[in-house]
């Protein structure tokens, strides 16, 4: 999100899916199927629950979050609990971890839109060029050179260059 306001860049890779940190097997309740009041500082969870608790807080990193907390006597009385938290005993019941509304907002944006066909394309077009460079330093050993002094160093790049581009015109994806 700095890069495209400072620079004027859109950075193109993906994001991770919703989940949730508990291993659950079949259907299960993400952080995208709570409504979120960010004024009131209240989450409502799908079944209708607000949240008892909320907390601004810093990672360790330094990144700021919101904790929101459940009671886990509202989460022990819902029906689909099993659904939604398999926490069990204690204070609180399930909990989610946001970032700033503006970039819970853009991380919300970016997976739905990873999601379209046009994305996949765009993303497909930057995974062959990744590969591409992947492999010209895995098999020509680019980043060091064998050779001793800069003329036979640029020489050694330019029939590497010479080879990718002659593999691409022939439609070979590798060296």
């Amino acid at each position: 999100m700095a890069a495209r306001e400072a620079h004027g860049i859109e950075l193109l890779g993906p994001v991770g899916l919703d989940t949730c940190h508990e291993n659950y097997e079949g259907e299960h309740f993400t952080q995208g199927a709570f409504t979120i009041d960010w004024e009131a500082k209240k989450a409502v969870c799908p079944r209708g629950k607000i949240s008892a608790s909320w907390s601004d807080q810093c990672k360790s990193s330094g990144t700021p979050v919101s904790r929101v907390h459940f009671t886990a006597q509202d989460c022990a009385a819902c029906p689909v609990q099993d659904m939604c938290t398999k926490a069990a005993n204690g204070k609180w019941g399930r909990s989610l971890t946001l970032l700033p509304q503006d970039q819970q907002a853009a991380l919300e944006d970016r997976r739905r839109e990873q999601l379209t066909g046009q994305w996949q394309q765009r993303y497909n077009i930057r995974a062959g060029v990744e590969c591409t460079i992947s492999q010209a330093i895995r098999r020509t050993r680019i980043r060091r050179t064998r050779y001793r002094g800069l003329p036979k160093t640029q020489g050694h790049e330019v029939k590497v260059q010479l080879a990718m581009m002659a593999l691409a015109e022939n439609g070979h994806s590798s060296l």
